[in-house]
């Protein structure tokens, strides 16, 4: 019933109109409690991940604003609002690992987003806290790709599982090494300075209030 609703209220241009208005508006609210959640519980949160997966065979490495806030500002950005990391597909079933350690460990797993049949980024909450992890695998271009996977506001979804997708090329990863930061080893890629720049561009060291995802040189959007 909700979703006939929801339906109707979207095809009339002027209850539309104030549908979105209202979604935005409590997507702000959601927002602005992450990133509380985020600046509160971040620095625990990245310990217990340490502690779940530094003893596994799973390739792990701080990716995209969580990269970007650990080197240039030495903490996690006040404007994110949850975690993101990379792993390295080394290894068969590596998600089916990954849910088993976290789940394990009080992690609830949240959602999977599927592409051809594979997972490429699953995300998990702890604490109210969320923390995506993406999968960073060769393409054939000779980098190295990973996919997002997001919304357009005004677009009509059959379902709320449908999302548009992008897929990001950086230059290949071929490790990890440890960025120290109040006496915690994080894991960042070892060609860090050259991911950022991939991502955000050569101006990645000076803060940008205008960025958007759209501006990313590495996205190129698929569907």
């Amino acid at each position: 019933m909700m979703k006939k609703i929801k339906k109707w209220v979207k095809k009339s241009l002027f209850l539309s109109s104030i549908f979105y208005k209202f979604r935005n508006i409590n997507n702000k609210r959601k927002k602005k409690k992450n990133q509380k959640l985020l600046a509160k519980y971040g620095t625990s949160m990245s310990h217990k991940i340490a502690d779940i997966l530094n003893g596994s065979s799973i390739q792990y490495f701080y990716a995209y604003g969580s990269l970007l806030g650990l080197i240039r500002d030495g903490k996690f950005m006040d404007h994110d609002d949850d975690m993101d990391i990379g792993i390295l597909n080394t290894e068969r079933d590596i998600f089916s690992k990954l849910d088993s350690l976290m789940e394990r460990n009080g992690f609830k797993k949240i959602h999977a987003f599927y592409l051809h049949g594979q997972i490429k980024e699953v995300a998990y909450i702890w604490n109210k806290l969320k923390v995506d992890f993406f999968l960073y695998e060769d393409d054939k271009s000779g980098k190295m790709s990973s996919y997002s996977f997001f919304k357009k506001q005004g677009v009509e979804y059959k379902q709320a599982s449908d999302f548009f997708v992008a897929k990001l090329l950086c230059h290949k990863i071929t490790g990890v090494k440890q960025l120290t930061i109040n006496g915690f080893n994080y894991n960042i890629p070892q060609n860090a300075e050259i991911y950022l720049a991939d991502i955000y561009g050569d101006t990645w060291r000076y803060p940008n209030p205008n960025w958007k995802n759209e501006d990313c040189p590495a996205r190129n959007e698929l569907h």
